[in-house]
């Protein structure tokens, strides 16, 4: 029953982190390619934090399987580059939003924005390769 429960959170984790990361790349995708049209942003601001979220069901899913095998966690690269994986997945819409808030620095912000956008998706490649060796199917 547990080995069911562990597995199924394994999937979750998987599943949950592979729509986050396209989610947030389709997002990424609109803002490059389709600004002429007026509905871009509307897009873009839904895709990343919704991308974003979940990408934080994927890590509870993985918090979650670790504590009910018994495991530790941060005890292979996976993990590490998913933290930092994460935290660039959080940052990058926040940053986003305050480009609109923040009076005087939005183009400032608009830069660190991209930027972190462009990281996010960088790790989250680098961080999915790692997972699909951890598990052993790269």
């Amino acid at each position: 029953m547990m080995a069911d429960i562990i597995g199924s959170l394994l999937y979750f984790h998987a599943g949950f982190m592979l729509a986050g990361f396209f989610s947030m790349m389709s997002g990424v995708t609109v803002a490059m390619f389709f600004r002429r049209n007026k509905w871009w942003l509307r897009f873009h601001k839904t895709a990343g934090p919704l991308g974003s979220v979940t990408v934080l069901f994927g890590l509870a899913a993985i918090i979650s399987m670790i504590k009910f095998s018994g495991g530790e966690h941060f005890e292979v690269l996976h993990t590490y580059l998913g933290a930092v994986t994460v935290i660039f997945a959080v940052v990058t819409p926040l940053l986003g939003t305050l480009q609109f808030k923040v009076q005087g620095y939005s183009g400032e912000i608009r830069v660190m924005h991209r930027w972190s956008g462009r990281l996010t998706l960088v790790f989250a490649v680098i961080t999915i390769i790692s997972g699909l060796q951890l598990v052993g199917i790269v």
